[in-house]
């Protein structure tokens, strides 16, 4: 996330702002860094769109800011973003909104909904199996061995 360079002064106080409201709230030392550094590739999106100030962001740009997410390339991997991934960035947006919201600063809306997520469910065997299986054991040294592990 290097690339992300942010220049408006707006943002760069809301980066650390946010990351100093994390800590003050029990985050885990890791999620004071990592959230308010991933806002970053958010506030760099908004610059390009001409937005310097968090008081002129609406819901179109976060909308137009997940459908340039679809469209990036993961920067170490070469491969696209996962839902995975949006809804890691999604989850961040909405707290960053959180955090506006109870500091008394102007927020935004987020309407976007969360992403599903695509799993590789493992089959597991059945009890049946499992016997048939532990009893298919060849009757010389290397099935003693099989049995005993």
């Amino acid at each position: 996330m290097n690339q992300f360079i942010v220049s408006a002064k707006d943002f760069i106080r809301l980066q650390h702002s946010f990351g100093e409201w994390l800590q003050v709230l029990g985050y885990a030392p890791s999620s004071v860094i990592s959230l308010p550094y991933q806002m970053r590739e958010f506030f760099s999106y908004l610059e390009s769109k001409q937005v310097y100030r968090h008081e002129q962001i609406n819901v179109d740009h976060v909308n137009d800011f997940f459908e340039y997410l679809k469209t990036r390339i993961h920067t170490r991997k070469k491969i696209p973003l996962t839902n995975g991934h949006f809804n890691k960035v999604l989850q961040c947006l909405r707290l960053f909104t959180t955090y506006l919201r109870e500091t008394g600063q102007s927020s935004f809306a987020i309407e976007i909904k969360t992403f599903d997520e695509t799993r590789n469910i493992r089959a597991v065997l059945t009890v049946k199996e499992m016997d048939l299986l532990y009893n298919a054991k060849a009757d010389n040294y290397y099935g003693i061995r099989d049995k005993a592990m």
